[in-house]
């Protein structure tokens, strides 16, 4: 369950097999009981991971209580606008989840401290059960720490002047 929000951030494919042969899934889809064919797969023999190539790109994994937050962040050239973001949570319910809200208030904007707040906050309410309100807390607040890390990554030595 740790590693599932990870691979799906990387857009990581997994090859299933079963009885009629070999099935290659997106992540995501291991959660589900059957492959496209309705065939219910048995074995996970594979797990392909695309290959990451430019160096702007921030992916982070923070755990804390439980609360896992994989987080890919991709900054334009001058490393002001947010390009690409995608967060996936696990451990807040049984399979993991990507908070959607998130991508939609972080991409094309530029990078503040307001901008990382409203959006973990619109991921910890997208994963979470609203009811369970110290669950939201805690998840807002990986999920804030994973964007946080991220941002460091993707900005690396620009920020030092190489």
């Amino acid at each position: 369950a740790d590693i599932a929000p990870a691979l799906i951030i990387l857009g990581a494919k997994a090859v299933m097999e079963g009885l009629q042969g070999w099935e290659t899934v997106p992540v995501e889809n291991l959660f589900t009981a059957a492959g496209e064919n309705g065939e219910e797969y048995a074995i996970l023999t594979e797990v392909r991971i695309p290959k990451q190539t430019a160096s702007e790109i921030g992916l982070v994994y923070e755990k804390s209580g439980g609360i896992g937050a994989a987080v890919l962040l991709k900054l334009d050239a001058k490393h002001v606008n947010v390009e690409d973001f995608r967060v996936v949570v696990g451990g807040t319910g049984p399979v993991p989840v990507e908070a959607q809200e998130a991508a939609t208030i972080m991409v094309g904007n530029p990078i503040d401290d307001y901008l990382v707040m409203d959006a973990a906050e619109a991921a910890a309410n997208a994963v979470c059960d609203k009811l369970d309100l110290d669950l939201v807390e805690k998840t807002r607040d990986v999920i804030d720490e994973a964007i946080r890390h991220a941002l460091d990554r993707a900005i690396g030595d620009f920020a030092l002047g190489y």
